[in-house]
Formats: C-alpha cells, sequence, structure tokens
C-alpha cells in the first residue's frame, strides 16, 4: 500500500510539473536566453550608420539620461574589467576588487572634440558626497534618471552600489552575506557643470534590491522604482526571485517607501513618460519575459471607503505589452515614445562578464509608440467619449550579423536624441558606447 502511494504521488508530481513550468512561464524565459527561434539581422538591413565611440570614461556604462534643456548626456560608468567582480545586484561580491573609477559622466552631444571622432567629457565630481566610511567619498553608479528643473537646473536620480560596511569602525562586512548598500542619491547639477552637488540620500528598508528610479517630476524627490530580486539580497531566494516573481514595484518619498505592485519577474529599468509629449504613464518591463507593463497613476483621495482610497504612488495597470525580446532600460524621448535595450540571445551577454574586451553580444532596440484614439459618435445622455489606447512596438534597429556585433555595444540602455535622430547605445560591460545616425 505503501509502494502505491509513492508510486502515484511520484506520477502526480511528474503530471504536474508541466503545468507548474508552464504556469512559472520558464519556457519564456528558456527561449530569450538563448535566442530559440531569433533570426539575427545585420545592422546593415536598418536605415543607420553606426560607430563605436571609445574613451578611457566611457567604459561599462550601465544607463543614461539625456537633459533636453542643457543638451548634456549623463551616464553611470564604471571599469569593463572590474564589473565581474563587484556588481551586487547581480551576485558579483569581489569587493575588494571592485572599480575606483566608478562615476557620473557628462558629454556634450552638440559639440565634438577637435578630432571630430567623439564628444567632449566630462566626469563630474561628487566634492559633498560621503560615501560609506573610509571609501573617500566614492559612488558605485548603476544608473541613473534625471528631470530639468524650470529654473534651468538638473536633478539626478542615482542607484548607488556602495559595498555594506560597519558605520562605527568603516570595516566592509561579508558582502556575500549582507548584500551591497543599496541607495538612491539625488543631485543637483546645471549646464556644463564639473560637480554634482548631493542633496539628498534614499536609504530605507524597502530599498532592497534597486535597479531603476523614475522620479516623478515635480518639486519633490519622490519617485517609483524596480526591486529586481525583491527583498532578497543574496542566497537562493535572490536567485529564484525571479522565475517566482519576487521583483516589485515600489514608491518612495523623503519620509518612507512602500511596495507598490508585488509579483513582477525581474522588473527592469523603469520609466515615467513625463516629458511634454508624454503620456504621463509609468512603463515597467520585465526581462525574463519580454514585456512591458503599463501602469497609470492614481490621483491620491481621501475617500473614507476603503475599497476606493487611492495612496500617493499607486498605480493602475492599462496595458501589457509584448516586445519579442528580453529587456532592460526603457527611456523615453521628447516625443514621448519610448526606446528600450533588447538582447537577442540574454545568455551572450551575461557571459561577456568574465572576458569584456573580446566579447560582442548582438543588441537590438525595441520602440514604443503610444496613440490614443478618441471613439467618435453619438453617446448616451451622460456618457463620455471613449479613448481607445494602442501601442505600437517596433524592432527599429539590429546588430546581430551571425549572432554577434558588428560596431555596438552590448546595450544595456538605448537613448533616441529627437533634435538630430541619433541613437545612443551603452552597455553594462562593454568598453565603449555607440552612436548610430539616421540615413536620410
Amino acid at each position: 500500500m505503501a509502494r502505491t502511494s509513492l508510486i502515484a504521488a511520484a506520477l502526480g508530481v511528474l503530471v504536474a510539473l508541466p503545468a507548474a513550468i508552464y504556469q512559472l512561464e520558464i519556457h519564456t524565459s528558456v527561449i530569450y536566453l538563448k535566442g530559440i527561434g531569433h533570426t539575427f539581422e545585420p545592422l546593415s538591413a536598418f536605415p543607420y550608420k553606426c560607430r563605436r565611440i571609445e574613451h578611457p570614461r566611457l567604459q561599462a556604462c550601465e544607463d543614461m539620461w539625456l537633459s533636453e534643456a542643457t543638451r548634456q548626456l549623463f551616464l553611470a560608468c564604471s571599469d569593463s574589467s572590474q564589473r565581474q567582480h563587484w556588481m551586487p545586484t547581480m551576485g558579483r561580491f569581489n569587493v575588494s576588487a571592485r572599480s575606483v573609477q566608478d562615476a557620473i559622466v557628462a558629454v556634450d552631444i552638440d559639440e565634438h572634440t577637435s578630432s571630430g571622432s567623439t564628444f567632449p567629457v566630462r566626469v563630474l565630481a561628487t566634492p559633498n558626497y560621503a560615501g560609506i566610511p573610509g571609501d573617500e567619498g566614492r559612488m558605485y553608479p548603476l544608473s541613473l534618471s534625471g528631470v530639468d528643473d524650470a529654473d534651468g537646473s538638473v536633478r539626478l536620480w542615482v542607484v548607488n552600489s556602495s559595498p555594506s560596511a560597519d558605520h562605527t569602525t568603516g570595516k566592509l562586512l561579508d558582502q556575500a552575506k549582507v548584500g551591497g548598500n543599496l541607495t538612491v542619491e539625488v543631485f543637483r547639477t546645471g549646464p556644463k557643470s564639473e560637480s554634482l552637488d548631493h542633496i539628498y540620500t534614499f536609504s530605507h528598508s524597502g530599498l532592497v534590491t534597486p535597479n531603476r528610479v523614475a522620479p516623478v517630476g515635480d518639486e519633490t524627490n519622490d519617485f517609483w522604482f524596480t526591486n529586481d530580486h525583491g527583498k532578497y539580497k543574496t542566497g537562493l531566494k535572490n536567485a529564484l526571485s525571479g522565475p517566482l516573481g519576487w521583483g516589485d514595484v515600489s514608491h518612495c518619498t523623503e519620509s518612507t517607501c512602500r511596495t507598490i505592485i508585488p509579483g513582477h519577474k525581474f522588473p527592469n529599468g523603469i520609466a515615467h513618460n513625463r516629458g511634454p509629449r508624454g503620456d504621463g504613464l509609468v512603463y515597467v518591463p520585465s526581462s525574463l519575459l519580454g514585456r512591458v507593463y503599463v501602469y497609470k497613476p492614481v490621483t491620491m483621495t481621501t475617500s473614507s471607503d476603503t475599497a476606493t482610497t487611492a495612496a500617493k504612488g499607486d498605480l493602475e495597470l492599462v496595458a501589457t505589452l509584448e516586445a519579442g525580446f528580453s529587456l532592460d532600460n526603457i527611456t523615453p524621448d521628447r516625443e514621448g515614445d519610448l526606446y528600450i535595450a533588447a538582447f537577442p540571445r540574454t545568455a551572450d551577454l551575461l557571459a561577456a562578464y568574465e572576458d569584456p574586451y573580446h566579447s560582442f553580444p548582438a543588441t537590438a532596440a525595441v520602440r514604443i509608440r503610444h496613440r490614443r484614439k478618441t471613439t467618435h459618435g453619438r453617446a448616451a445622455a451622460g456618457q463620455q467619449e471613449e479613448q481607445r489606447q494602442e501601442f505600437e512596438v517596433t524592432k527599429i534597429i539590429e546588430d546581430g550579423k551571425g549572432g554577434e556585433a558588428e560596431v555596438l555595444p552590448g546595450s544595456t540602455s538605448v537613448l533616441h536624441d529627437a533634435a538630430t535622430g541619433r541613437l545612443f547605445f551603452s552597455s553594462v560591460i562593454s568598453p565603449f558606447i555607440g552612436v548610430c545616425e539616421p540615413i536620410a
């Protein structure tokens, strides 16, 4: 009887396992990881002329943001050779081998150097940022977002991955046990500035595995952000957080941070499409599922009816978009279109950490266009005209001849400069950035 029960239980597990795998959508993650079924396309198939921009301080630039008002491109950069050692969000905890040249870099994209082959580059000092004890005020930027303020200044929100340390002794802790000291640092700067003025540090128990910040964009420093591994910095739960959907979208004010939407599978580079022609929506990419979740900020209410009460920072899902690629950072342009770094074969980018100077993972960019169409016709008394949401998702470029990039970095961020039509590409691991000029 016992043996019969064991056999029945084993058969039950075998029957349930495929359903569980399907429910977790592991098959989708594997397809994007391995690039199964993807037809790689060369740069020559697209109407752009692309080149590399090589500069010792434009290495391993995970993310970037363009100040339209000052025409400065800000990048969060590191050292390609050190990424494999210290990147706590990716389980790389060799703190003694961390880079000493991490910095925010500003590029004047409307100017050229005397050689004409690159743009003027400035490494921005952070004189009033203290950092962790004993670390000489160093910062370890992973990603950044910004806002052009009405007074002509620029605010930057930087996800910073400093090592964890004992704040009494300054001694570094065991990073593999406690994880990195992940904070969001807010800075102010201006046109042609050589430095960043540190104005606030967000450090909170809810800021656990922050991937990227999406500023609300008002006079406050409030923001939404993604915890890509949820509440787990290290260990098995950290590793399982993606397939089990333990990531989240959260919201911070200067007084608190709270989870808004749990249940995400590796939510990556969130963006708030808040420009003058933006739709005001919040876009959240899933790296594992190749999807973009689109949310509408909910107006805060004080109703006594708890079923309808909305708190500050609440979001409401309005659309789910399929991109057909594993995705990284989303960046809106001034016209309200959104550009997303996409991985034709994610495994190649992950492998590039071990040999960034001889690895050329294929890269692509996806664009989202949002069109709102009003439904016309005679409406019944008291009814309002309805708006139909339409989202157009298009691959606009790929560098993947034979499965490898010919020119562009293994991009984690793609930015469209609507003033010139240029596309900029930066990478968490590659030792250069790329720029593509549209071919008329």
